[in-house]
């Protein structure tokens, strides 16, 4: 992988990470008093739209590294970091499922589910891609 490829894709993910964070403190411990009861706070609506927006681009990058980064490695044998490379990628599959599933599905009691879903299996994804990134980092040092 390129250096510009792992800032990318670094970057990216951390940006996501982020989003991910305000949106979710936002959501559901930022509700403000209305005139009609509880409402939603202002930053929940602009920080998943933000988050929306950046997640096609890591969705993006990962496909970028795959044929020269994760493939290759897979291909070759290699096996240092393979165990967490391979389930990042069944986390990205399953992230996305459920991400778009929040989006698309009728019901409410499903809908929930799907979030429920999906932010463990997003926090799952940010410690497994933190603990990737310092443990390649470390083995380049």
């Amino acid at each position: 992988m390129t250096r510009a490829e792992r800032n990318t894709i670094f970057t990216i993910n951390y940006l996501v990470l982020i989003t991910s964070i305000i949106y979710f403190i936002a959501k559901y411990f930022l509700a403000i008093e209305g005139e009609w009861g509880p409402e939603t706070h202002p930053l929940t609506i602009i920080f998943q739209k933000v988050h929306v927006l950046t997640v096609p681009f890591l969705i993006f990058a990962v496909g970028m590294i795959f044929s020269n980064h994760v493939w290759k490695r897979i291909e070759s044998g290699y096996k240092k970091s393979r165990t967490s490379g391979i389930f990042l990628l069944v986390l990205l599959v399953l992230m996305s499922l459920t991400g778009y599933l929040i989006q698309v599905v009728d019901g409410q009691v499903f809908r929930e589910y799907s979030a429920y879903l999906h932010i463990a299996v997003s926090i799952i994804w940010s410690v497994v891609f933190s603990y990737h990134h310092i443990s390649s980092n470390r083995k380049r040092a």
